[in-house]
């Protein structure tokens, strides 16, 4: 299950005493809205390494979410808390008290009094900053992302300011599309029609989205069209949308710059909203409408990425990024229904889907290789799937509790060529069954580099390997793995990426753990598992850093230059996705 990979120099590894940084997920490079000049938003860069947000401080203290990162006054130690959420890959919105970006606080505890902690973290009380990632860790390009919004709509568009609450585009004449398959990618493309001002046609990238209130969402959005520092309008957008799950419809608002807050109250009323009406689609075939099948009993409900009721599943392909509605039209082999399918964008076809149930709350399936215009049982011939590549789905509404296939406490070496003396601590135990610690230490020093909490949804064995599908409780992302239980003091276990891929050998440069013993086998992990309920502090001295940067444009206080630090990054594959470890 698990694959480790250096980036860099092994021997580079030593020179790093970091119990207090930031996952992989995280580092990278973003920008954030600072001051709006007139009618333009300004943007600053904002770094994240392994170990440091430089603008704002180095990394000194962690528990979850929240973070105290160390700066410098000339020479007076300062810290304070920030609660660091990602919302999507391309995402990331920073939480601190209201006057912590002006305050200083001299002692560890007086600047941990002020980090959001459970019932005292309301959104509209802490100081919201949505930063906006523009390269990946390693300086890649962002990832697209599916976009909520998918297919033809027509739209009527109320503006609202200071002075006027007025409708500038009506009747429903102007045109929203995202048909992914022409344009390239997930994109909106806007045309504005029978409005009374003249306006451009934008297209937006999506960059997110994620839970509102009341069942609304916030969305992330990137406007290719503005050009920076010269367009009135910001490049970087943030709106609440609702959708109409009887009708598809969407009532979307958006906020006046790129912040998640000004002038954006509900889904219906910002800065400028837009209600959207789905294209009607053709009726459907009258073979579809008289069909008696309905999808498997145990399949309906919601999962990950598709919706099942009765006869009718919806489904966001994040390959395509489309939203597909596929009607069950007949019942050809066990687990294999000839459906017909159609997107918003007018792409009819009937094809094959084989649905394959490997726990209560786990499921795979997979589409056949070729469709057709007409019902065609050889569409669910084997010799048209693609062999044992599957799409894995976990259940969303109605979970049960699922244990891990280990119990106890099991450790080992991470294997790696480059031997940079890495461990890891897999635990769980019999009281919380369906959880599972995993922590990566240095061998010999036992200074703690990564820890993940897990939730073990389901396991099945295939081809004498053990597969289990989890959810990763900080990112809630989901991942599976591959293990072999050689004795009960053995295991190996290896990444087997997102779906659950086939033909992994977990004996093969998988990673081999023992017990610990068998009077450990039913305790609770031990303290150093559980992030949620210890602070992790720095070992290193903490460093000066660059002149802190207040979000309300005033201008920039002295301090301490910054020393830059090499980086080393070890890639980490549990699930561990790569961690630069800062020197």
């Amino acid at each position: 299950m698990f694959v480790f990979r250096t980036v860099v120099a092994a021997h580079l590894l030593y020179l790093c005493q970091a119990s207090c940084y930031f996952s992989a997920e995280l580092q990278g490079e973003y920008v954030m809205q600072t001051v709006t000049a007139g009618a333009h938003v300004q943007y600053s860069q904002v770094n994240i390494t392994a170990e440091a947000i430089p603008m704002w401080g180095q990394c000194h203290q962690r528990q979850g979410d929240n973070v105290i990162l160390f700066d410098s006054f000339n020479g007076t130690a300062c810290m304070r808390c920030f609660h660091l959420k990602l919302h999507s890959a391309n995402v990331l919105q920073v939480h601190t008290c209201p006057t912590c970006l002006d305050q200083c606080y001299l002692t560890e505890e007086a600047a941990r009094h002020t980090c959001p902690t459970g019932d005292y973290f309301q959104r509209n009380y802490f100081k919201e900053i949505t930063l906006f990632r523009t390269k990946e860790l390693g300086g890649g390009n962002i990832r697209k992302i599916f976009c909520p919004i998918t297919g033809q709509y027509t739209f009527m568009y109320d503006l609202y300011n200071q002075t006027d609450n007025r409708v500038e585009c009506s009747p429903a004449l102007s045109h929203l599309e995202n048909c992914a398959d022409r344009a390239g990618g997930p994109q909106l493309d806007v045309h504005f029609q029978g409005c009374s001002h003249q306006y451009n046609d934008v297209t937006f990238d999506c960059l997110g989205d994620w839970a509102g209130t009341d069942g609304q969402r916030f969305l992330a959005l990137y406007d290719t069209s503005v050009l920076a520092g010269t367009d009135y309008r910001p490049q970087y957008r943030c709106a609440l949308y609702k959708q109409d799950e009887q009708n598809g419809n969407v009532i979307i608002a958006f906020s006046s710059d790129s912040t998640c807050t000004t002038d954006l109250y509900n889904a219906s009323y910002g800065h400028m909203t837009w209600n959207l009406t789905v294209v009607p689609s053709s009726p459907w075939p009258a073979q579809v409408t008289n069909s008696k099948c309905s999808f498997p009993y145990w399949s309906q409900g919601k999962w990950e990425r598709f919706n099942i009721n009765h006869n009718t599943l919806t489904y966001k392909d994040h390959t395509s990024f489309n939203t597909y509605t596929m009607r069950c039209v007949e019942a050809v082999d066990e687990g294999k229904l000839i459906v017909f399918s159609r997107n918003g964008c007018g792409e009819e076809t009937y094809k094959c889907i084989q649905l394959k149930q490997r726990s209560r709350n786990v499921v795979e399936f997979q589409f056949g290789l070729t469709t057709s215009s007409f019902v065609n049982h050889s569409l669910c011939s084997d010799s048209n799937f693609l062999g044992n590549v599957w799409i894995t789905q976990a259940r969303l509404e109605g979970l049960q509790v699922s244990p891990c296939p280990v119990t106890g406490e099991y450790s080992g070496v991470i294997p790696d060529p480059n031997n940079v003396g890495l461990c890891a601590r897999l635990a769980s135990d019999q009281t919380h069954q369906e959880i599972m610690y995993f922590t990566v230490f240095d061998c010999d020093q036992q200074e703690v580099y990564e820890e993940r909490e897990y939730q073990c949804l389901g396991q099945w064995e295939e081809d004498g390997v053990t597969y289990t599908y989890t959810q990763r409780k900080d990112f809630g992302t989901y991942e599976c793995f591959v293990g072999s239980i050689v004795s009960n003091n053995d295991i190996y276990i290896k990444e087997a990426g997102e779906h659950c891929g086939r033909g992994i050998n977990p004996k093969h440069m998988g990673m081999k753990l023992q017990t610990k013993g068998k009077q450990e086998l039913n305790i609770r992990p031990p303290e150093t598992t559980q992030p949620v309920t210890s602070w992790y502090v720095t070992s290193r001295p903490s460093s000066p850093t660059r002149p802190w940067k207040p979000i309300t444009g005033a201008p920039p206080r002295h301090s301490a230059s910054s020393k830059t630090s090499n980086s080393v990054g070890v890639l980490f594959l549990v699930t561990v996705t790569a961690i630069l470890l800062g020197c």
